[in-house]
Formats: structure tokens, sequence, C-alpha cells
């Protein structure tokens, strides 16, 4: 009768964890469970629904005309969409259940400035991604959206194309960046190399190189005050973007293109009032929902054209090959990178190792924070005149056959000026005040660096002089 009666109870603890089981899996797969097949066939009628009615901005947006959008606007802001298989892999991957990567790589915009700065960091475009993604895609196959924001405000792409790797590993799993830095770069390096768009250029060779073959999508917003100056609705497009994106096949989308016709017509400056925050630089909350509404869009009906031809398979093989370079400044190697900049309070980890001597007055020092941000800018730092800092690095053997085109400083606009030797060479002048725009700026204490070891002396002129990154590329 014992025996019998641990039997029952067996039997009865076996059932329980069964029915527990299959309770896990209707209320967290979307369902009992299906053959690939059935995922398809959810995930189609789930991408069809329409994207207001469930999406971060519900509260404020609940239709597509509130946003001043219409299919025609949609269309334009389609700069070039992309025909190789990296997104594609994204979405086999995201069927079969794993979870999708994104990396962020912004300025202040894809930080949420200035509204982050009241607590509502959650109305960024790319949180209104992730938020989609987890209501449509994740209870039906599992996939959950995860966000890391490598932005920094004021920076461009000249400092990601050599340092996104000290922040984001060239091992990681990262399986989207998205790049908004197209008003950063449009004015940043005029005058400092031949061709505006040559950073964007070093910044997808080196990112289409990672390891886990990631989609690219650049997306282009614009500074307010252009508008206000008459320049019109200007950004990187105007100055070789889109020929790069269609060069390296990546797709770009445009909110400048998409909903410039809107305030071109503005007579009344309420559109303008309505796109764009109170500092009259950054777009609005609406402007970030606009947006975000490209991204989605341009993602679900990727994702569904996916499904529909039948292009998921289980194991997708994208192979990159890189064309030879636009531009003659770009370096085909991987660059080399000593950072001072924090994401997150992460430490980075930098690939170019260098030492360090410098007089007292040269000190770490926070440059700018912000509330409610996870991006610093920090260097070393002096007020004086004639302060000396040394930074001793070697470069690698392989630089022998390919040497290093530059070595650059990252400075900050007005940020004090200085003179910089490196080894031997003839000393060379360091400016801050080339660019009209508060940001980080390059200056070029050397060009052609070849292996070995080699040293940096930089000495501060009247005002100072601030160092947050060293860079070879």
């Amino acid at each position: 009768m014992m025996y019998e009666s641990r039997l029952s109870v067996s039997v009865i603890h076996i059932a329980l964890n069964i029915y527990i089981t299959l309770f896990l899996l209707k209320h967290t797969q979307g369902g009992w469970p299906v053959t690939m097949k059935d995922v398809e066939r959810r995930l189609l009628t789930a991408l069809q629904q329409d994207i207001p009615s469930i999406w971060a901005y519900k509260d404020a947006f609940r239709h597509r005309r509130e946003l001043m959008l219409d299919q025609g606007l949609i269309d334009r802001s389609k700069r070039h969409v992309s025909k190789r298989r990296r997104l594609q892999k994204l979405f086999s991957l995201a069927k079969q259940g794993f979870d999708i990567d994104v990396s962020v790589v912004g300025g202040s915009i894809s930080r949420g400035q200035p509204f982050v700065q009241r607590g509502h960091g959650n109305r960024v475009y790319h949180h209104a991604l992730q938020d989609w993604w987890n209501k449509i895609v994740q209870p039906i196959t599992g996939s959950r959206m995860k966000i890391r924001d490598f932005s920094i405000g004021g920076v461009g792409s000249e400092y990601f194309a050599n340092c996104l790797p000290v922040h984001l590993a060239k091992e990681s799993n990262t399986n989207l960046i998205l790049w908004e830095l197209s008003g950063n770069d449009v004015d940043r390096y005029r005058g400092v190399v031949r061709n505006i768009s040559q950073p964007l250029e070093q910044f997808l060779r080196n990112t289409l190189r990672y390891r886990s073959n990631p989609e690219i999508l650049l997306l282009n917003f614009f500074n307010g005050n252009d508008l206000l100056s008459k320049r019109g609705c200007h950004d990187l497009e105007m100055e070789g973007e889109t020929p790069v994106a269609q060069y390296y096949d990546v797709t770009e989308l445009s909110w400048t293109k998409s909903i410039c016709p809107y305030l071109i017509r503005d007579q009344s400056g309420m559109a303008f009032e309505y796109l764009f925050s109170n500092d009259h630089y950054h777009p609005s909350i609406p402007a970030h929902a606009q947006m975000a509404y490209l991204l989605i869009d341009h993602i679900r009906d990727q994702f569904f054209k996916a499904i529909s031809s039948d292009s998921l398979q289980k194991d997708i093989t994208v192979r990159t090959i890189l064309p030879p370079p636009m531009f003659k400044q770009t370096y085909l190697g991987e660059p080399l990178c000593y950072s001072l900049l924090k994401v997150d309070d992460s430490e980075p980890l930098n690939t170019l190792q260098v030492q360090i001597v410098s007089t007292p007055k040269f000190t770490l020092s926070t440059y700018r924070s912000f509330v409610h941000r996870g991006d610093k800018l920090q260097g070393l730092r002096t007020k004086s005149e004639n302060e000396m800092i040394t930074f001793r690095f070697v470069v690698p053997s392989y630089a022998a056959i390919l040497p290093f085109k530059r070595l650059t400083i990252l400075s900050f606009t007005k940020s004090g000026d200085a003179t910089s030797q490196l080894d031997s060479r003839p000393s060379v002048p360091l400016h801050t005040n080339h660019y009209a725009t508060l940001g980080t700026l390059e200056t070029v204490p050397a060009r052609n660096i070849g292996p070995g070891e080699h040293q940096l002396k930089i000495w501060s002129k009247k005002g100072g002089f601030l160092i947050m990154a060293l860079m070879l590329g």
C-alpha cells in the first residue's frame, strides 16, 4: 500500500510538471509547440498589425496621419535599401528564437537630448524599435531585442571608425548597428580630410569586418539651426553619404528627406517648433517618433518579404568581401585606438597601449557630463601654458607593409591649442577653433607611421589643451 501511495504521488508530480511546462510554452512562446511553418504564419499575421496601435508612442500618436507621414514620405526616406543577406541572417536567427543584439552609434540625438534631461529617455527612437520587436516577435519565437547605446554627444564618425572596438569588441555578437551621425559629420571634416564622407567609409569598412556580420543601417537626422540659417535641411547626404551607402550596399533611411518638404513650406514656423526642441538644434519627441516609424516600417517590410519569399533557411552564410576604398585617405587595415571616453561608466578596452609621462598640471578631467545619460566626455587636460605630456607607444610590425596613414588626436572645439612632435619629425601646430559647432574634432600631428617604438610630445599653448583619444588609422 505504501509503495502504491508513493507511485501515485510520483505520477501526480510528473503530470503537474508536464502541465507547467506546456503552460509556459503556451504563454511565453505564443502557443502550443508548433512547426516552423506555423511560426512563419504567425509572424506574417503579427507583422501586419498597425504600428501605432501597439508601439511605445501610442499615448501620443495612435495613427500614422498624426505623425504627418504618408506613404510618399515614407518611400522618400528610403535613400538606399541593401540587397545583401545580413538582414536575412538576423531574421533567420530571430525565427529560431535567438536574441537580437542592436548597437547604436550616434551622438546626442540618439541619447535623447534634450528631453532625456527631463526623464523621457524612453522616447528615443531606438527604444521604440525595441519595444515593437518585443511585442511582435518575442511572443511568437522567444527572440528578444536588446539594445546597447554607444552614442557619445558631440562625437563624429572619425572617432567611431577608429575606436568603436574599444567599446564594442570585434568578437561581439552584435546583429544590427544603427549609425546616426549624419548631422554631426556634415561640417566637422571640412578642410580636415579631402572628402567629408571619408570617415563614414572608414567606419563602414571597419564595422563590416565584425565577426558577427552585422546589418548596418544609416539613419539621417539634421540640425534645426541649419534650417533657421537658410542652409536648408543640411546633413551628410548633401556631402556624399548616399554614394558611400550605395557603394558598400548598406541601407540608408533619411528622416531629413522624408520630412524636409513640410519644413521648407513652413511659413508660420509651426512645423519647425513641433519637430525640433527648444534648443532649435535637436529633434523633438515627435521627430523621434517619425524616425522610429520609418525604422520599424523598414524592418517590418523586410521581415515580411523574407518570410513570404521563403528565404529564411536555418543557416545563412554571409561573406564580406570589401571593394577597393573610394578615397585614398581610407586605411585598409585595422585601426588602433587609445581612448579616455566612457560609455555607461565602462572602461574602454583600448587597442593601442600607451605609456604616459606628463607634468602635474595635465590631469584626467571630466569635460562634459550629462543628467540621465550614460555618455561622458573626459580627457587629459591642462588649462596652463607650456605644459608637456608625452605618449610612448609601439606600432605593430605589420605596419611595415601597411603603414598607418595618420596619427590623430581627438580634442574638443575651442579647448585650446598646442604644438606636437612625433619622434624627431618637425613640430606640428594643433588647433581646435576650425569647427564652428561645439563638438569633438581631430587634429593630425603625423602621417605615414611605420612599425616600432614611437614618442609623441605635446606642449600646451595659452588656454591649455585637451586630449580625449589617440587614433592610428
